[in-house]
């Protein structure tokens, strides 16, 4: 900028007066440390490239996508030489420096064939009130155009795309920007920058109907001619930028300088892209969430949608569970009253054979209490007959118990004693000695044990 600042001097205090009216259009760069610095925004500009773009735009909108493409320019560049360097037959490995000359001709007049000439012409005139504005912004354009070719010639300053070339439709002025490819840096890309400075059929159509003929010529000469007058001063200040331990000016055609000069060139040109499709972007996020919240609330219905179902469906699979559930139980409830008349049939057919085992069981309860009453009788029949009468001193047998009779059989026993052995011997009972006593008490024991058993047995038949 230092350098644009001073040759903008020169020419205010030209004394020839030639170049009076030309001058360099620049802005302020402030550094604040090696690798960094606070650069000043030009407002009112427009990269060249974005009037490009527009063009594709109405190209694609007018023609549809038959006529228009909005593929970059080295995508229309590639998809044409392709071809051609196959058809040439170079092999499609081959570097760019060996690509034949006559096909990057050829696939330049084609590109330049389907550019139309005027496109930066039509914008100047679009811009502009009456003729008179027309024409001071044309010979403003050209002007600007011839200055900045001048100096760029002489300092070698390369990287000239469409980004880092802007205009300014207020004035026709064109402000270079990105001066980092300066001293002929760029002769050490990969594809080599031959020309001196930036001058396409598009520039030259937007210089008016003399093209280069007119004032661009002109004002070069001046700017030369002001330029070779003041070369001590130029030199002084550009020894100060060659010898600056910071930046290296070198030609060195080493393939690590060529390959970061190339990495500064492709970040340059992204960013200008990047920036370009800024505001395309911008635009398709907010229309992006236009339509996100609509989406985002029929997948949130969905959802709930969804989760009802779910739920709906275990409430079905609960209900079903429940209905075989029921089901089996029904069926076990079933089975349990079949198994219920069944068994009821079963009762019904042995009931009759119960009753004929009761009534034969009663009867034969009934015939054991009567001979068990026979025995008894027959029993105290037999001590009657055996103590020879039926009264004693405790009185009858019938009335009294057995022990009063087994005392009187006590004091029989000693006056009488074979009747009551031969009572013993007809019981069974065993005869130890001629002890009466001791044979009476015995006979008495066993017929209590028999009385006992004979009423055990008449409640039991009577029940």
């Amino acid at each position: 900028m230092q350098l644009l600042e001073m040759v903008n001097s020169l020419m205010r205090r030209d004394r020839a007066g030639h170049a009076k009216g030309l001058r360099a259009r620049h802005y302020n760069v402030v550094p604040v440390g090696p690798r960094a610095g606070l650069i000043q925004w030009v407002p009112g500009t427009v990269p060249l490239f974005r009037l490009y773009k527009s063009w594709q735009a109405r190209q694609q909108t007018t023609e549809g996508a038959e006529g228009g493409t909005g593929a970059r320019p080295s995508d229309l560049f590639y998809d044409k030489i392709m071809p051609e360097l196959q058809a040439a037959g170079v092999p499609p490995m081959t570097s760019r420096r060996a690509w034949p000359h006559q096909v990057l001709r050829s696939v330049w007049a084609q590109l330049a064939a389907e550019t139309p000439r005027d496109l930066v012409a039509q914008e100047v005139y679009c811009s502009c009130v009456s003729p008179a504005d027309l024409w001071a912004k044309t010979r403003a354009h050209a002007r600007s155009l011839a200055v900045m070719s001048m100096v760029g010639y002489v300092i070698g300053l390369g990287d000239r795309h469409l980004d880092n070339m802007l205009i300014d439709f207020a004035s026709g002025e064109v402000v270079h920007i990105d001066w980092n490819v300066c001293f002929e840096k760029g002769a050490k890309l990969k594809v080599p920058e031959v020309v001196p400075y930036r001058m396409t059929q598009t520039l030259q159509a937007s210089m008016g109907y003399t093209g280069v003929e007119g004032p661009f010529r002109i004002a070069c000469e001046k700017v030369l001619r002001v330029l070779r007058r003041n070369k001590e001063t130029l030199l002084t200040l550009l020894e100060a930028f060659v010898y600056d331990p910071l930046v290296d000016w070198s030609t060195d055609k080493s393939d690590q300088a060529g390959q970061n000069i190339e990495v500064h060139v492709t970040l340059s040109l992204l960013a200008s892209r990047v920036d370009e499709v800024r505001p395309l972007l911008a635009a398709t996020l907010s229309r992006a969430r236009l339509h996100l919240a609509p989406l985002l609330q029929g997948l949130g219905a969905w959802a709930e949608a969804k989760a009802a179902e779910r739920a709906g469906t275990r409430e079905e699979e609960d209900l079903v569970a429940l209905l075989k559930d029921a089901e089996e139980r029904q069926a076990r409830v079933q089975w349990l009253q079949s198994q219920g008349r069944e068994r009821m049939v079963k009762c019904n057919e042995l009931q009759p054979l119960v009753e004929h085992r009761w009534g034969a069981a009663k009867t034969s309860a009934q015939e054991a209490a009567r001979a068990c009453a026979e025995a008894a009788a027959s029993q105290e029949f037999a001590l009657r007959a055996v103590l020879g009468g039926g009264e004693t001193q405790g009185g009858t047998l019938g009335g009294g118990s057995i022990a009063g009779f087994a005392a009187a059989a006590s004091r029989l026993a000693v006056q009488e004693v074979s009747p009551l052995s031969q009572f013993a011997v007809t019981l069974g009972l065993p005869q130890r000695g001629s002890n009466a006593a001791a044979l009476t008490q015995q006979t008495c024991a066993k017929l209590e044990d028999e009385l006992r058993a004979a009423q055990a047995r008449a409640a039991i038949a009577a029940q």
